[in-house]
Parts: C-alpha cells; structure tokens; sequence
C-alpha cells in the first residue's frame, strides 16, 4: 500500500469521528518528513476561514477576535475590563504592541481614547520596519449594535402569554472593539451623530465623516508573539474535534502541506 494510500484511510473510514481522523492525518503528514516552509503567521492566515465558526472569545488571553489590514497584517484588538487598550500587530517576519499614539501635545495611551466629533475616526499609522507604512482605522467606543434607547420594551401578547408585559432590554454581545473600516456608513453615522457634542446629521449623507491621523507608539513588550501562538493553537484544537466539510477539507489538506507544513511543534522561538 502506497503511503498516500495509508494518510487517506483514516478520513474515509472516520464517519462521525471525521475531527479525530483530520488530527491524525494532520500528525502523519507533519511528521512525515521535516520542512521549513513553517510559518505561523501564514499558518493562522490560512486557518481562519476554515475555522470561522469556531467560538474562541472565552478561552483568549486578553484580546478579541483578529482581523487583517491591507491584506498584509493581522491585527489582535488588546482589551481589558471591556475596553481596548492597545493593539498587537503582526506580518510574515515581525510582532509589535502598540499602547499609546503620539501628538503635538505628547503621548496618549490608547485606553484613553476618546471619541472627538472634531476629530472623527482615526487613522493609526506606524512604520514598525521603518519603510512600510502600516495604517488601520479606530472610532473609541464605536459600537454599531448599540440600542438607540435603554430601558425596557413592550412585548405584545403574541409574545407573552400576558399583554403588555415589561421585561428588560436585554443587553447585545459586545465587542470592545468594531471596526469602522467594515462598518456601515449609516451605522457610523448614527453613532457619531448620537455621541456628537456638536452637530453631526445622521441623515445627512453629504456631511463628511471626519478623519484624522496619529501615529502609534510601540509598547517594547517582550511577549508579542504571545496572542498569535495561542489562536494558532485554538484554532487547531478546533479542527482536532470538529467536523470539516468537503472544501473545507480540501482547503485544510492544502494548508497542511503548505503554511502550516512543520516538523515537530510550532517553533516560536526562532521568529522572535
């Protein structure tokens, strides 16, 4: 039996175990011959959107879900008590912490952000390998899920078995951090406007959304890395005890012989 043969028998022949069968093939391919096309930036990359309905939120250290930027950075919101106090910022060789931006009148940390009707959304920029510029878009406090009105809500007695009956508004999931650059217009708009200390028409679609730019400040954490190591390994222990579909499937095959193609464990220390 060829060895191709032998890496296949375990998908086919899993049935309802199709997560641990994609487990074992993943360790019989990765540790069938060394390889060092391993990249975990790549390798995240690529999981994600064979692993998007995987529920990560509760078992993250201190960050929110990760997004990418220009298509050559992902980004990981960093938060804390419900509010974003930095950002974690990675590419194909590089990890930064950024925590504060920089202006005329000195450094702010980013937890203290606030939302300026005067200022807008803004526009974050670095150049953490000095040529490139990286740049991502932040409104503090943007949340496009936010009630127009608090309190409670009259349910009809289609409903309730009782008409008329109050209950409690009930609170949607929130993120600490949205991002604008894939928000809706009107959904930006009526958030300003609601926050606006000035006048700012949520209807108004002529009414120019203001931006304004500050540049990021680097932390000088040791541990950046750290965030992207363990999505890696959430995601992977994801696809260890989920089914994948057909495509899915294929995709995942792919990435296995390509970005997450390694010998042994994920050697973060070699690209710190």
């Amino acid at each position: 039996m060829s060895r191709r043969k032998r890496y296949q028998l375990p998908f086919w022949h899993a049935g309802r175990n199709l997560g641990f069968a994609l487990f074992l093939f993943w360790r019989s391919v990765t540790a069938a011959a060394p390889s060092a096309t391993f990249n975990r930036y790549h390798c995240l990359r690529d999981l994600m959107p064979i692993t998007e309905r995987g529920v990560f939120i509760n078992q993250r250290k201190g960050v929110e879900d990760p997004f990418v930027v220009n298509n050559r950075h992902l980004v990981f919101p960093e938060v804390e008590s419900g509010e974003v106090i930095g950002f974690y910022v990675y590419d194909e060789t590089g990890a930064w912490h950024y925590d504060a931006v920089e202006s005329k009148d000195g450094k702010q940390l980013i937890k203290d952000l606030k939302f300026d009707s005067s200022q807008g959304i803004l526009e974050l920029v670095a150049q953490p390998k000095g040529l490139e510029t990286f740049s991502m878009t932040y409104l503090p406090g943007f949340n496009p899920k936010e009630p127009d009105q608090g309190g409670s809500v009259m349910l009809g007695s289609s409903v309730l078995p009782v008409v008329g009956a109050m209950i409690s508004r009930p609170l949607p999931p929130k993120n600490a951090f949205n991002n604008p650059a894939t928000a809706y217009e009107s959904d930006l708009r009526r958030w300003m406007s609601k926050h606006s200390s000035g006048r700012f028409p949520a209807d108004d679609k002529k009414a120019e959304i203001k931006k304004t730019m500050r540049r990021l400040s680097l932390s000088g954490r040791g541990d950046a890395w750290a965030p992207l190591d363990n999505e890696l390994k959430l995601r992977q222990q994801w696809i260890r005890t989920h089914n994948l579909d057909e495509q899915a499937f294929r995709s995942f095959t792919r990435i296995m012989d390509g970005s997450c193609k390694r010998q042994g464990q994920v050697q973060s220390s070699s690209q710190k």
